[in-house]
């Protein structure tokens, strides 16, 4: 959902330009790691943020249901609203119905909200800092799961 899902006007295309020897390729659709996500994120409020059943992180939604039943009510809401949009999701990346899922370094889940093990484990190996940038980084992973 979203990256390549959303055309570009033909005046935002030139910027996304890429040069080969046999020619030159633009993008017609928003591609991943563009410096527009601050713009695809309002897209994404504009779509889904009156939901509050349904988290939005660019591209990446979480619908947070109570049961079963509400989850495809939910499905059918969000599927229609991103439709409406000229949205799609990407099957293969989806997970429907699941009881836990990994969103943004966490695992959520009917217990409740925890780090990912992969995520702890890389901070508990990490070597301590030796300069002022590797200070940064440092702090900021552990700042991310300050709050778990």
């Amino acid at each position: 959902m979203g990256y390549y899902a959303r055309e570009l006007a033909v005046s935002s295309r030139q910027p996304t330009a890429i040069v080969f020897p046999f020619g030159k390729f633009v993008f017609a659709r928003l591609p991943m790691g563009v410096a527009t996500a601050p713009e695809f994120q309002a897209v994404m409020n504009r779509c889904l943020g009156d939901f509050d059943f349904c988290w939005v992180y660019l591209d990446d939604l979480l619908i947070l249901p109570s049961s079963f039943e509400e989850h495809v009510q939910h499905m059918r809401i969000v599927l229609q609203r991103l439709h409406d949009n000229g949205l799609t999701i990407h099957p293969i990346k989806s997970k429907i119905g699941a009881t836990a899922v990994k969103y943004l370094g966490y695992v959520i889940s009917c217990d409740g909200v925890s780090p990912m093990h992969s995520k702890v484990d890389a901070i508990q190996r990490i070597v301590p800092p030796q300069n002022r940038r590797e200070l940064r980084r440092f702090v900021g992973m552990v700042n991310y799961y300050r709050d778990v």
